[in-house]
């Protein structure tokens, strides 16, 4: 029986593909520099244009018409890039895993020739602050790996995880934190996070609301979790995770929302009776992108303690300019229709489908 054949790692297709499409260098420099021969280059770039990743020159001029139309619709978006190649409306889990990876490919370029290149030539530092989320990881992914010393990276959540509840499939921030910290050259000092206890309760209700109140006012009187969340404050950059809490596609649930974690606290049942529609960076927000005030915020995240608590945070980063970056598309309209309304982020990376539907408005 024949071997089966091994598909290589995105991160090397990308890593290859980049080298030889956009800086020009030969088979073998590229070769010589990720550790293969030239057979192993000709099948990186075979296998990156099977799948459709080495359409550089169309990702980086995603000008389109409903692009436009959503910014005149969305005065406060700074960006919308759209990927392309994609069906009509994405309906299966394989076309969906398609989907993330061409939207992280455009993500890191933006990471790199918009956001990195611009501090460098400034001469200041680049405090990233990263949510987590399978889409998120999908992006650090696809970062290349070289030496970013002026890049500073933060987590904007944070997440107190034991045993996860069987309904639940979480990407931790320190995870895709942590990740983007290696991609960057793991420099010293230039990543930062906390870990908290994960909450101890008896099942979903009042008792496991209050109990996560009392855990969150234990972690406060913490010194050293506090100044890690007032060094998120000075973020310059978010790169945010949105989730539905009721995605219309069952089987792909763990990929469209964080609600899982909730639930030995609080039921969807519950959070759609305090008509929550979505999750923004692990806080939660109903369908004019505000947070539901009957309930608490059950994560200390950026913000926390400031002028700006919870979802202001991110709020007051769009009045400023900084960028909230988002990348989400099928499966997740309302979400990005919520977050869109409550002027969340300013920078969206969606596909054509999803686009068209936003440029409709509400």
């Amino acid at each position: 029986m024949p071997r089966t054949k091994a598909i290589p790692a995105t991160a090397d297709m990308l890593d290859a593909a980049r080298l030889f499409y956009k800086l020009k260098k030969s088979r073998k420099e590229i070769a010589a520099r990720l550790d293969t021969d030239i057979r192993g280059v000709t099948a990186l770039l075979n296998e990156a244009e099977r799948q459709g990743l080495v359409r550089i020159s169309i990702y980086e001029t995603p000008e389109t018409d409903v692009a436009d139309r959503i910014q005149n619709r969305y005065r406060h978006l700074l960006k919308v890039m759209i990927v392309p190649g994609l069906p009509t409306e994405t309906r299966t889990a394989q076309q969906y895993a398609d989907f993330l990876k061409r939207a992280a490919m455009i993500a890191a370029d933006y990471f790199d020739d918009d956001l990195v290149k611009e501090y460098q030539k400034r001469g200041q530092p680049l405090h990233i602050g990263i949510s987590g989320g399978e889409t998120l990881l999908e992006f650090v992914n696809a970062v290349p790996q070289r030496d970013r010393k002026n890049v500073y990276i933060h987590v904007t959540a944070l997440v107190g995880t034991g045993r996860l509840h069987k309904t639940a499939s979480l990407i931790h921030p320190i995870v895709t934190a942590s990740i983007l910290f290696s991609r960057c050259g793991s420099q010293p000092g230039h990543c930062e996070y906390a870990t908290v206890s994960p909450y101890v309760t008896e099942g979903p209700g009042p008792a496991a609301i209050e109990a996560v109140k009392k855990e969150l006012g234990l972690v406060q009187d913490n010194k050293t979790v506090m100044d890690v969340i007032e060094r998120m404050n000075s973020i310059d950059v978010a790169f945010a995770g949105i989730g539905m809490v009721n995605p219309a596609k069952a089987g792909l649930r763990n990929k469209l929302t964080m609600t899982g974690v909730l639930e030995p606290i609080i039921t969807t049942r519950e959070l759609n009776r305090h008509q929550v529609r979505a999750d923004f960076s692990y806080l939660l927000i109903r369908k004019d992108g505000s947070e539901p005030p009957d309930l608490p915020r059950f994560f200390l995240t950026a913000g926390h303690g400031s002028k700006y608590p919870g979802i202001e945070f991110y709020r007051n980063m769009v009045e400023q300019k900084k960028p909230v970056v988002v990348m989400a598309g099928p499966f997740k309209i309302p979400a990005l229709k919520a977050g869109l309304h409550g002027k969340l982020f300013n920078v969206l990376i969606t596909d054509q489908h999803s686009a068209e539907q936003l440029a409709k408005g509400s």
